[in-house]
């Protein structure tokens, strides 16, 4: 598990994933008049996973990183296919991004009442969405060979994405063909949880929205892994 130690304390280092992962969101936990318990634009639930689609790509940098200084290369000589590679990285950016979540989450529970329930629920369904942004960042980093082309196509598809995905626009107004649409989204599917869990908790809707999350994250760590990255 070297290279998930390497990412791990690399993940610990990046200050741009700290800023949009934990410290924004956790500024925003203060903010009372954003916690509304529906589905309304501005809700903090859906600014916190919008704000960590984006940092998605400052937790991927590391990738570029080593693709662009040669690392990966040492990398990939040793007996690790470029899965295992992406997976364990995948995996360390998920155990920081857990913690921070459950930092933030936890600050809610205590400063809005929100139950258990709720919190432990938010918690998974944060980390899942984590994960499956994380894992696109992974694949979109595979795609390009300079970082400026992979920021400015990134952060295009990233709204396009959320406006589909229901989390800068809530799903309630979208028309029914672009409702349909957005779930080629993994947004969709996080604003679908967040949704459910605050109207009515964790239904089976709740939980085939957190299965989707997780097969988009495979499918994105498969595609990532079958390209040439070196």
């Amino acid at each position: 598990m070297t290279v998930f130690k390497y990412a791990l304390i690399r993940g610990l280092k990046s200050p741009a994933a700290l800023i949009s992962n934990f410290l924004a969101p956790l500024t925003l936990i203060f903010v009372s008049g954003m916690w509304v318990i529906d589905d309304s634009l501005g809700s903090g639930f859906f600014v916190v996973a919008g704000l960590m689609m984006f940092g998605s790509l400052f937790a991927a940098r590391g990738i570029f990183n080593d693709k662009t200084d040669g690392t990966i290369v040492r990398i990939l000589s040793g007996p690790i296919s470029t899965f295992g590679y992406l997976a364990q990285n995948l995996l360390a950016c998920m155990v920081i991004m857990a913690a921070q979540i459950t930092i933030i989450v936890l600050i809610g529970t205590l400063l809005y009442g929100w139950g258990i329930t709720l919190a432990l629920a938010l918690i998974l369904c944060y980390t899942m969405f984590a994960g499956a942004c994380v894992a696109f960042a992974f694949a979109w980093s595979c795609l390009f060979k300079t970082r400026e082309v992979i920021v400015s196509v990134f952060t295009a598809i990233a709204m396009l994405m959320g406006f589909f995905g229901g989390l800068l626009l809530p799903l309630s107004l979208l028309p029914r063909p672009l409702y349909f649409s957005g779930t080629i989204f993994p947004t969709h599917w996080a604003a679908r949880a967040i949704i459910e869990l605050l109207t009515t908790g964790a239904s089976l809707e709740y939980w085939l929205s957190l299965l989707a999350l997780a097969l988009f994250t495979m499918a994105f760590l498969l595609y990532g892994g079958k390209r040439r990255i070196i």
